[in-house]
């Protein structure tokens, strides 16, 4: 007979993709994180969800590897020259125009709100511009391992709750802009890797935003208020 996996392991498997995905678009690929995603674990897991790593990653040297890695994240994300900032206020706001928005519009600081509330510590190289992918990606794990530890207590109210505030959250902020960041990427990228992780990041968010509406409760009060209708300063 086929085991019945409980709602608290399905959040903590949730959570855990959302911490592989922030990982990866944090920053340059480290010896580390190369050797987690490697791993037969791992990567049997990342297989399921459509992403071989042996197949983006391939299996050169390690040192071969990330040097390759590191070029194409730079290229892609950092710059100099042409690239694709991984910041929702680029994607998002009246003078967006295809990811050639401003840094540091309202969504950075509905993001800074929303980390503080959470307690969640944001990397030091982002503090400046906290709507990264990155972080929105970690707060989703931050979300989704909460509600694990809520169903494993029994506090099915409480776990609720904090289902409410992903669905919130993937409706209000990464929905609205990781769709066109995934199209500019797979436009851009000079490697498959990044490409691949981009396109997996994309649909898990949308496959995960239709499994949170299974028994959604009706919204909670003191969620993100949204955007401000008055516009998107510039607030970083």
């Amino acid at each position: 007979m086929e085991r019945v996996v409980s709602p608290g392991e399905v959040a903590g498997q949730r959570g855990g993709v959302y911490g592989i995905l922030a990982q990866v678009f944090l920053k340059e690929m480290d010896r580390a994180l190369l050797r987690t995603l490697r791993a037969p674990e791992l990567a049997s897991a990342l297989a399921e969800l459509g992403l071989d790593p042996v197949d983006t990653l391939g299996q050169a040297p390690e040192a071969q590897v990330l040097e390759a890695l590191a070029v194409d994240y730079a290229g892609l994300f950092l710059g100099p020259g042409p690239h694709v900032p991984p910041y929702e206020s680029v994607f998002v706001g009246p003078d967006a125009g295809d990811g050639q928005g401003s840094l540091c519009g309202e969504p950075a600081v509905r993001m800074r709100r929303l980390a503080e509330e959470e307690g969640l510590e944001i990397s030091p190289e982002l503090t400046a511009i906290p709507d990264h992918l990155a972080v929105e990606l970690e707060y989703m794990q931050r979300l989704a391992s909460a509600e694990a530890e809520q169903w494993l207590a029994g506090d099915h109210a409480a776990a609720a709750a904090i289902r409410e505030k992903q669905r919130v959250f993937l409706d209000e902020h990464l929905g609205r802009w990781l769709p066109a960041f995934v199209s500019r990427v797979a436009e851009a990228s000079r490697s498959s890797f990044y490409r691949k992780m981009a396109e997996l990041a994309g649909e898990f968010t949308a496959e995960d935003r239709r499994l949170l509406d299974d028994r959604r409760p009706e919204r909670t009060t003191g969620s993100d208020p949204g955007p401000d209708p008055d516009g998107w300063p510039n607030q970083c």
